[in-house]
Formats: C-alpha cells, structure tokens, sequence
C-alpha cells in the first residue's frame, strides 16, 4: 500500500486504507508516505507503465501548487501489479495499492577495510613472520600449487591485520552540538504543547499560547546559536588540521554522493530492477556476454622457448611495492597496501617472491586475481544518468597482483621500448613523456609548418582501453621478440578474466574477452604497445601526429581546401582502417577538427560562406562529417583558430571561481578559514588549475588575455586577504605575497625550457644545450636568474602603479615584502594596510557616507586612526610598548616599524582588531 496521511486525515479514512492490505505487512516511512512512481525511472518507463500520462489521472494538482510527487521508497523489490485509489483518503496524494513479490532479499555481509591509522605495524609484521614461519612452504612447480601458496600468504596476511589493528566503522550521523540545555528547552516546548491543546478555551489557553511562542522563540534561537558556533569551530579546527579535508572537497565538490541505481534506457527496453541496469551497463562497457561466450582462446606461446627472462629478486618485489601509492582501495581479497609495504620495510617479502618467480615460471597468473570488484562512476553531472555510455568502470584489482603486473612492466620494458617499433610520437606512460610534451610538440609541428593552413583532426576512440583485443596484444609482444616465460604468463594474464559487481543483495559475475582493466598496472604499456603501429603508419604516408594515451592528433597542411580535404580523408580513413582491424571505434560525435593556423586569404577560401552560412572542409566518417569547432580542447588545454588561447583562460578562471566563491563563503572577518590555509589551497589548487601546462601557452598571451588572468587572480587575493572589493589588484598581491598571474606564467614557461633542454633568450639570459657539457650547474643558475629577472620586472611594475600609495608605505620594495613570509594579515589589518576599510573619509568617497569625519570632528584616515586620534589611545600606548627595533630598542611608530619584524606586525594586527572592534562600539552608544 503507497499513501500519505496528513496530521489532519481523520481516524476512520487511515482505517478504510489499512483494510485494504488484508491483513498484510505495512512498510511505512517516516513522514508516513510511500511512493510508487520511482524518480529513478525515465520518462519512457513512466509513459509504458501508464504512469503520469496526459489525460490519465490528471497531473498532480493541489492546493499547495504542482508538482511531481516525491519519493520515499526504492525498493529493491519488483512490483508485479497496482492499483490507483482516488477517492481513498482527502489527501492530495492519491493512493496507489501495490503488489510486491513475495521473495526478500537479504543484504550479504559487506567486506570491511582496515583502519591502517590506528595499527600496531611491527606487531603486524611479527605475526606475519610467525604465521609464515610455521607454514611448510616449498617453491610450486604448478598452476594448483601457486594457487595453494596465494591463499597461505593471503591467509597470513588477514591473520595479522585482524590482530594489529582494528577495522573502520561506520558511525551513525550524531549531532555535536546538541546539549542538556537544548534538550530541556525542547522537553519545556512539547509539554506546554501538550498543555496547550488540552486546556479548554478561556484565558488560560491563550495565557499558554502565548507562553508557547516565546518558549519556540529561545528554543530556536538557542538551537540556531549553538548549531552555527559548532560549523564555526569545526571549520577553523578541521581547515588547521588539513587544508585539503573535508571543507577543501566540499568547497571543490569532491565529496562522493550516494547515487541511487536509475533505470537504463537501451535500444530495444526500459530497464526497471538494478540487475536489468548493470547488465546494460555492462553490456556497453565490457560487451554482451553472448560474445564473450564464444570468444576463442589465446594463443599459448611455445613452453619449449629458450628466450626466458630471469627470476625476481626481494630488492626487485621491494621496489615494486614501495612505487605503489597508498590509501587506494583494494580488492576482493582486502589487502592494502600499506600491509606490503610495512612487511617490505621489514624485510618479510620472501614468500610474495617466491609466489611471483612460481608465476613467472609456470606462466601461470592466479585466477583469484582476475576477478575485478567493479564501481560504475557517471562521467560527469552532465551526462545523461539513462545512457550507458555515460558511465565509466573503475576495476579494484587485488593490491598483490598489481605488485606482479609492476614487476612484469619492468622486466618487459626492454621488449615494449624496441626502437624499431616504437613511435616518438606517443608521450603517454613514456619515461620523459607527459601532457605538456603533447602539447609542446603540436605547438612546434605547427610553427615549423611551411604551408599557410594547418588543419587539426582531433580523434576520440569510444572504450579504448575497454576494447583492445587481446590476440592484438599477444601479437605486437610476439612481433617485438617478448620473451617466451614472460609471454606465457602475460596470455595468462589476459585470459579467464571476470568483472563483478554487487549491492549487497545481489553480485553480477560477467566474463570478459578483451580491454585492459582500469587501474590496472599493464594496461597502458599494452595499449601503446599496440597503438606505436598506426603512429608509425602515419608518419610513413608523411602525416604529423602527435599522441598522448588514445587522445590522437593528426595534423594537416595545404594550401587550398581541396588539398586539405583530400589529405584529411587520406588520414582518416587510415586509422578508421586500424580502429577495425583492433576492434575498436571512432566516435563521431567527439571526434572533431580545428584550424590552427590561417593566412588570411586562404582561410576565406577554404571556409566558403554560402546561403547555408561558413562551410568547413567536409571530412567523413563512414559517411558522417566530422564536426568543424571554433575552439577545441586538445590534453586539457582550449585551443582556438589560429592557437588563441582566451577560451582556455575563461573556462579555467569559470573552474577556479566555482571553488574560491564556496571558500569565500567559510572565511568571514571573524571566523572560518585563515590567510595560511586559504594560501595553502591557493598555490596547491587554484595557480595548478590556472597555469596548467603554462609551458606551452604562455608565449600566446595577449592584452586581454593578461587582463583575463589578473582578474580571475583579483577574486581569488580577496578571498585570501580577506581584504575590501574596491583594494587594487596590484595591492592584493603584494598583501597577499603573490606574483602576478601573467608574470608567474612566463616564470613556468622559461622553467619549462630549462627542464626540457629548449634553448632561448630572455632578457639578458641567453640559455644554450651546448653549455650543458662545459658548465655543469647552468640549469640550476638559469633557473635562479629566470626568478631573480621575473622578481624585478614585479618590482619595476610596482614602482611606476599608482593605485596602492598607502600600501607603498608599509612595502616599498617587493624584495623585502617577499622576505616576510612570517606576514599573514587579516580583515581588520587590511584595511589599514591599504586605506580601504571602514573609515569615514573612505565611505564618504564612494558616496556611502554624507561625512568624511572621525567623531573627534578631524578627517577619519588610517593615519588619524594610527597615530592622532585620542579615542584609540589605550590601543596605541600598548603597541607602542611592544614596538621593538633591530637591538631590541624601542622603536618608533611608523609604517615600516609596524612590518620589519614578526613581533610587531603581530602587535599592529593586534592594534587594528582592537581599534575596529572599538570603533564598532563606539558607533552603538547613543549620541
């Protein structure tokens, strides 16, 4: 039964409806409501189950609006008949009687991790050592015997951290800053309620209701105080504690949600249960299992092959262990990988190497470790929650087999770097590789172009580490020699492999026949491996390209549109021909092209503007145009025609706004986060996310593009400073000890040379490779000279401004100002390091105020304030007492006093909160 009773709905009405179930269990929520239309379903699913359909019922209309009705229940459970009842209760909502299933499923126990915080690690290893000491253990010689030594060690290893340490827990949500006295104060609010309805009509009774309002009145009041100073005290504590905490991933929208299953809509059905939603899911990701089914065997390679790389050493297992990050999740088998490394720095990894060199000698890789524990994530809160693309598989392998994947990277890397058959155009998960080397290569291929178009095609391969074939990877090994035992247990590896997924009711086991598991070790060695062919192939048929990963960019150069077009197809039927033969698929719909360089006439020419509008050059796949993009977004970079970059700059200030303006909202004058947090969190997130691969752009700014930057910095130094909107940027960042965003920029950008070994002239700094060879130490003295030039053309630039003259006479040299690290000024502080603040002269001058006089009748300035005003002079005697010079004498009131030494720029912040939290006061007595 799905109904809702209001406080008002009548005895008998709840009696009528509960007839109805027939003596049958009721589930009821909370608020006493039930629905059966799930939001969770799609329009589609509502409209075949003759739910909200137009003319059917009506939609839901009522006296407080419409609305679509809400939600209390998703059940696990399916629904195999209903009815609607209209006239069952006087409530808006309409009762729906429900049949459900008679089975009920129970939830499995749930796999706990381990609380590796709070743990005894040498009482672990110790126990480890023990338990393995009195296994009998022998080196297998076959596939059953590795199995048996995987499931000792892995015993032993559940053994001791069951005995060291304790597990996480889940704690129920409590309220911190609830007390006795609330807690009396709401007893008091319910038994004068109750007094209230009881007593009869008469003076008494409004006599009580007007005792009930107040008492509602404090209780809330009360209630309302204490909750905000508890988020007040949690915020300043857990932002102390660690900056990057909860309040950094909830200002960042990094905290994980709990996403309820939505019904999947394929080609052919609605899915309506959780199993039909991950089965379409899964069909999408990992393929129907039909497929899979009668998918053949690898091949094995020859047992008999002499090529066979060496056995493991501990140092080998110890290396690979500590190379893995921590707190990552782990697999079914709830290894951590804090346990290997703690038994790796104790020197207990004996066993795991033995269990590995069995592996590699048998080339056999243990079927326990196949199986992958998979999370489906939605790509992003803009994707379509009913389409299965929208979702990507996280697969948690067990900790141990990533330590043999690594080891086997290793011992493969001679094999999958052949020079013979490695593209140099492929920079990701190279030694040396990375996105700005991507990105600095298409920027040199275009420059060096001697033709006046470059066309860029921009291809996007759906599932591409999903759907790799593995005959493929088995073939590019064999084809680069890839040692016989080390082949063997790579086919091993890749074959008998199993997802899963679970809700705790029910588990999905789907066997898989091709891709490379996400997180896994291998995968992307195995995907360039198997991708160096078709980069090679380009560059043969004379095409510039450039790879990071699957993200392939090929360049095009012509001179007229039908050359253009002619040799883009030429390129893009070549890797639509490879994308085939491996299985895989281009998408059409993110697969895009962009002009990134254009010579006046001839861009006219080749973009054709008709009565349709501009024309690109037509480019197809399988019959399909591939789509023309004013800007396009190449490794996380927005480049637009003709390389501008102000697309780039817009969209990242748009990011970094989105998480200074939440933290903006937690650092108030008097409380929340402060000046060293919020500068942590500011060159850690905001300058990283602004200035990311700055190296390849920087030498595109332009004007706008500069004054893009400092406004975007501008918001971010008042968040920071906590200082007043109307403050100069240029103050800002002196306040705020920050370099200006354009000049931070050039510093990447000529550091960025200097690691990559590119010559360049800047200003008086000549940088040359060959010196490399004759002045062992020039990287290290360029990059000093790159700092020491930057922080002078800060300083000229401060010099020649104008807007900051109050704040020139605490800083007038940037140099100094960059010594003082110990500077962190706050709200009131500020205010009278800039002028900008809560003074009448100031107020007056923005037309806030019809006076510009302190209540003493002279000029309010905070020079009145500081040094003549008689209202503050307690404050200042006090500061004038702890004004010290360089002896240790005492000193004279003056602005460069106030900031030449820790102990008195804490004594001036002291100063300035005690003369605004007075001049505050002083504003509230009456006249």
């Amino acid at each position: 039964m799905s109904s809702y009773f209001g406080e008002s709905v009548q005895q008998r009405e709840k009696s009528r409806v509960l007839s109805l179930t027939q003596g049958g269990r009721l589930l009821l929520s909370h608020d006493g409501q039930l629905g059966a239309l799930q939001r969770s379903w799609p329009r589609q699913m509502r409209c075949a189950m003759d739910l909200d359909r137009p003319g059917v019922h009506g939609r839901t209309e009522m006296t407080r609006g419409m609305r679509r009705s809400s939600c209390s229940l998703l059940s696990m459970l399916s629904f195999t008949n209903w009815t609607v009842l209209t006239d069952a209760t006087t409530s808006d909502h309409r009762t729906i009687l429900i049949t459900v299933e008679e089975d009920v499923l129970h939830a499995a126990e749930g796999r706990t991790r381990y609380n590796t915080k709070r743990t005894s690690w040498h009482i672990f290893v110790k126990k480890f050592v023990e338990i393995m000491k009195f296994t009998l253990l022998n080196s297998p010689t076959e596939p059953t015997e590795i199995d048996v030594l995987l499931e000792k060690i892995t015993n032993a290893i559940t053994v001791a951290a069951k005995r060291s340490m304790p597990t996480k827990k889940r704690f129920p949500e409590s309220l911190n800053w609830w007390n006795e006295q609330l807690n009396g104060q709401k007893k008091e609010v319910y038994r004068t309620r109750r007094q209230c309805q009881n007593e009869p009509a008469g003076p008494r009774k409004e006599h009580l209701k007007q005792k009930l309002k107040q008492l509602i009145r404090r209780y809330r009041c009360n209630a309302y105080r204490a909750r905000t100073n508890s988020w007040k005290k949690f915020v300043e504590d857990s932002s102390r504690e660690n900056p990057f905490g909860f309040i950094y991933k909830m200002c960042a929208h990094r905290l994980s949600t709990r996403n309820f299953c939505t019904s999947i809509v394929t080609e052919t059905r609605t899915t309506t249960t959780w199993q039909d939603s991950m089965t379409a899911i899964m069909d999408s990701l990992f393929g129907p299992s039909e497929k899979v089914e009668s998918n053949h065997a690898l091949p094995m390679p020859d047992p008999l092959d002499q090529n066979s790389a060496t056995e493991w050493t501990d140092i080998e297992v110890i290396g690979a262990i500590r190379s893995m990050k921590s707190n990552k999740a782990p697999g079914l088998d709830m290894v951590e990988v804090e346990f290997l490394k703690h038994l790796a720095a104790g020197g207990a990894v004996g066993p795991l190497t033995m269990l590995y060199n069995a592996c590699r000698r048998c080339g056999y890789f243990p079927e326990t470790w196949k199986t992958a524990n998979v999370r489906v994530l939605i790509k992003g809160p803009d994707k379509d929650p009913t389409h299965p693309k929208s979702y990507r598989p996280i697969c948690l392998l067990s900790v141990l087999s990533k330590v043999l994947e690594r080891l086997i990277c290793w011992r493969l890397k001679e094999t999958m770097e052949r020079p013979q058959f490695t593209s140099n155009r492929q920079f990701g998960f190279r030694v040396g590789g990375g996105t700005e080397d991507a990105i600095n290569k298409m920027r040199e291929l275009v420059s060096e172009s001697n033709h006046p178009v470059v066309l860029a095609l921009l291809f996007d391969i759906t599932g591409a580490f999903d759907n790799i074939q593995w005959t493929s990877i088995i073939g590019e090994l064999r084809r680069r020699q890839c040692p016989g035992n080390m082949l063997r247990l790579v086919a091993s590896y890749l074959s008998g492999r199993r997802v899963s997924i679970s809700n705790g009711f029910q588990t999905i086991t789907r066997k898989i026949s091709k891709g490379c598991p996400q997180g896994s070790v291998l995968g992307p060695n195995f995907w360039n491996a198997c991708m160096d062919s078709v980069l090679i192939d380009l560059e043969l048929h004379d095409f510039q390209v450039v790879a990071y990963a699957d993200d392939i960019i090929v360049l095009i150069e012509g001179s007229g549109r039908r050359q253009l077009e002619a040799k883009a197809q030429a390129a893009t039927d070549l890797i639509v021909r490879w994308c085939t033969k491996e299985g895989l698929q281009l998408s059409q719909t993110k697969t895009e092209m962009i002009m990134l360089k254009t010579s006046g006439f001839y861009c006219r020419s080749i973009k054709r503007t008709g009565l349709g509008g501009v024309r690109p050059p037509t480019v197809k796949i399988s019959g399909k145009s591939i789509k023309y993009a004013e800007n396009a977004t190449y490794l996380g970079v927005t480049f637009g025609t003709d390389l501008d970059i102000l697309k780039h700059i817009e969209s990242t200030s748009t990011k970094t706004e989105r998480i200074f303006s939440s933290i903006a909202s937690l650092a108030r004058a008097n409380w929340g986060l402060g000046f060293r947090t919020i500068s942590i969190l500011y060159r850690a997130v905001y300058v990283p996310i602004m200035l990311y691969a700055a190296g390849t752009w920087c030498d595109l700014i332009k004007s706008t593009h500069r004054k893009k930057l400092l406004q975007s910095q501008r918001k971010a130094l008042i968040t920071m400073t906590k200082a007043y909107t109307t403050t100069s940027t240029n103050a800002l960042q002196v306040l705020a000890g920050a370099l200006p965003l354009d000049l931070l920029a050039k510093q990447q950008f000529y550091r960025f040379k200097v690691r990559k070994h590119i010559e360049f002239s800047y200003e008086d700094i000549e940088y040359r490779v060959a010196d490399r060879d004759t002045q062992p130490n020039i990287d290290r003295q360029t990059l000093e000279d790159i700092d020491t030039q930057i922080r002078s053309e800060w300083s000229e630039h401060w010099r020649r401004s104008n807007d900051a003259p109050i704040t020139k006479l605490y800083f007038p040299d940037i140099s100094d100002r960059m010594d003082k690290t110990w500077i962190e000024a706050d709200h009131y502080t500020n205010q009278f390091l800039t002028g900008h603040g809560d003074f009448q002269s100031k107020l007056h001058y923005f037309k806030l105020q019809n006076d510009d006089r302190c209540h003493c009748g002279a000029e309010d300035t905070p020079t009145h304030e500081l040094v003549i005003c008689q209202a503050y002079e307690e404050e200042r005697r006090q500061l004038i007492s702890r004004l010290k010079d360089e002896d240790g004498n005492q000193a004279n009131l003056t602005e460069r006093s106030l900031v030449s030494s820790r102990a008195n720029f804490l004594a001036f912040r002291d100063f300035c909160k005690s003369v605004s939290m007075k001049k505050t006061e002083l504003r509230r007595r009456p006249s």
